[in-house]
């Protein structure tokens, strides 16, 4: 039986653009990325064969909060309905300063801000939940060691 490699995995989430030179992700500043999905399709013609581009539409994910005040940033981007560009890195290695020193893969998504469910339990040890709504306007793959990039869907 193959093992399951996605227990291994580690994902976090960003409110900043990985792709933008210069920016420096911290640590403190990422979130535990629980689950996300999203379908994408192309036109097909008569015959079944695609053609045009790959179309997303709805990026779904869930994130562990902290604190509760560790979700403003979405409830902000919310309620100011412009797109934002968040990205989603997996296996990602931090310096003894907190700063991203390295990762295997990353996603960064471009879109607005749809919906947002909170998810509380009753003891008091339990996080928050976060699940996230975005109407999709790009998807960015940034392959292993950072070299290799496929854009998805603009």
């Amino acid at each position: 039986m193959a093992e399951n490699l996605s227990r291994h995995l580690k994902g976090l989430f960003t409110a900043e653009d990985l792709t933008e030179s210069g920016v420096i992700i911290r640590q403190d500043r990422c979130l535990t990325l629980q689950h996300y999905h999203y379908d994408c399709y192309r036109s097909r013609n008569t015959q079944g064969v695609p053609y045009g581009k790959t179309v997303s539409n709805l990026l779904f994910f869930t994130v562990r909060l902290p604190h509760p005040k560790d979700g403003q940033f979405f409830f902000q981007q919310l309620k100011n309905n412009i797109p934002h560009t968040f990205s989603f890195l997996f296996n990602a290695t931090f310096d003894e300063h907190g700063s991203l020193k390295s990762y295997d893969n990353a996603l960064t998504v471009r879109g607005f801000l749809v919906d947002l469910e909170e998810e509380f339990h009753s003891s008091e040890d339990e996080q928050m939940q976060l699940h996230v709504q975005i109407l999709l306007n790009a998807i960015t793959y940034i392959g292993r060691e950072q070299h290799k990039t496929l854009v998805i869907s603009q």
